[in-house]
């Protein structure tokens, strides 16, 4: 008896929301005819985005082009190092004891 109710509760009210649905899509909206955009045309929005893609893109390569050069020096300093005091060097930042590659530095 439950079934048969919330069924029939389920095609009234589908039924009713079918009715209220709008049959033709709606006209261009005030604010997009404000600006003379026509429907069916990239909005303002995208190609802000798209400049925002674009500036967002090349801060990241200029980040990663930074970061390549700072592991470049590193790995020459690496390279240059003639004994554990100079490798130490090689990274000024790193807190003592915290690499295993130098164990004599705790």
């Amino acid at each position: 008896m439950k079934k048969l109710f919330f069924t029939a509760l389920l095609l009234v009210s589908t039924a009713a929301m079918a009715q209220n649905a709008p049959t033709t899509p709606p006209a261009a909206s005030p604010p997009m005819a404000a600006h003379g955009a026509t429907p069916g045309a990239p909005c303002m929005g995208m190609q802000h985005y798209e400049e925002r893609f674009e500036e967002r893109k090349a801060r990241i390569l200029d980040r990663l082009s930074k970061r390549a050069a700072e592991i470049q020096g590193k790995q020459s300093c690496v390279q240059a190092a003639a004994n554990p005091e100079a490798l130490k060097a090689c990274f000024p930042h790193m807190e003592r004891g915290g690499d295993p590659d130098f164990p004599d530095a705790r």
